[in-house]
Formats: structure tokens, sequence, C-alpha cells
């Protein structure tokens, strides 16, 4: 490659990193919004025990009567803002691992901080209707827990909301939500 060519494409780079880092900003000035992807980063969230009380998203694991693990209630501050906000990225902000399977490595929850353990589900596919699975919960207004409608990398909860996540054992057919009533409330901001 002569020397011409490698200046003109090295500045090529250039100004195509330039207009890739300048696209949401370039946005707000014209009033625009426009979803730019951020290939998965999660933005920083301060982590309270609890629910959230006045701004962020909680969530909530129910493991379930079975697992005699205790129900684990954690809010994302300032979380419910972003476009990069999602149910699962609620997950890294919450510090709750979280796994998926191989088929569907952000699109079906195998395992939660561990449970159920690698002899119960090898987290290889989706488990069958004669294992236990985990059911997805979300919470918007003072009417409770309703069963999602969309994945948990496709939701994106807002600010005030809650994320609900509950065990369902191999062989229970009811599908039931997390034992924690959910508290939601209009974030001041």
């Amino acid at each position: 490659m002569n020397r011409k060519l490698m200046r003109y494409t090295l500045l090529g780079l250039i100004v195509l990193a330039a207009f890739w880092a300048a696209v949401p900003e370039i946005s707000k000035a014209f009033g625009l919004r426009v979803f730019w992807p951020t290939l998965g980063t999660v933005s920083e969230h301060s982590v309270e025990a609890g629910p959230c009380v006045d701004e962020g998203v909680t969530l909530v694991v129910d493991y379930g009567q079975a697992s005699k693990r205790a129900t684990r209630t954690t809010c994302a501050v300032s979380y419910g803002q972003l476009d990069t906000d999602t149910g699962w990225n609620l997950f890294a902000a919450t510090q709750v691992k979280v796994e998926g399977t191989l088929d569907y490595p952000t699109g079906f929850v195998c395992r939660i901080a561990g449970f159920p353990d690698q002899r119960t589900q090898d987290c290889s596919h989706v488990p069958g209707a004669n294992a236990g699975h985990w059911a997805y919960f979300i919470a918007t207004d003072a009417s409770g827990w309703h069963y999602a409608q969309v994945g948990a990398a496709s939701s994106h909860p807002a600010c005030g909301t809650w994320q609900g996540w509950r065990f369902i054992p191999m062989g229970d057919a009811r599908i039931r939500p997390p034992r924690v009533a959910p508290e939601t409330f209009t974030c001041h901001g």
C-alpha cells in the first residue's frame, strides 16, 4: 500500500471514530432522540439493599419456598433513565449474577446467583417442561406484579418500577409472582 493511500485510510478511520463518538451529542443539539448502540455497556449505578424508595429500579429474586433461600430485594439507584437500562442489565447494576443458556445467552434466564445449581440445570439449552424455570414479572404501578410479555433484554424498566423473578420448581404448573409486594413510585428528578 502506498503512503498516500495509507494516510487517507488513517484519516478516514479517525473521522469515522470521531463521528461515532459525536452522534449522541449532535442529536441532543438538534433535539432528536437517536438510539445509538452501546455494545452492551452498563452504566455505573450505586446499589442499596432493599427496595428503592425515591429513585431507581428494584430487583426482586424469589428462589421459591422449596429452595430454603431468602428472597433477595435490591435497588439500583438512578437506574431506568438510559436506553441501555434493560431488565437484563439490571442484574449487573444490582450486582446479581445471571446466566443465560448457550442457545440464548441474554434471551433466557437459566441461573440467578448460582440457583439452580449446575447439577440441576447445565444451562446448555432451555429447560424442558419437566424442569424448573425462572418466571419474569414487572410492576409498573399500584396494581402489582404482571407476568412479563417481553424478555429481560427487551424490557426497559422506568425509574420507580420493579422487576421480579420467581423460580417455578419442576412439576409446578402454577406461575406465581414473587412473594414480595411491589411498591412502585414516581421518580423525582
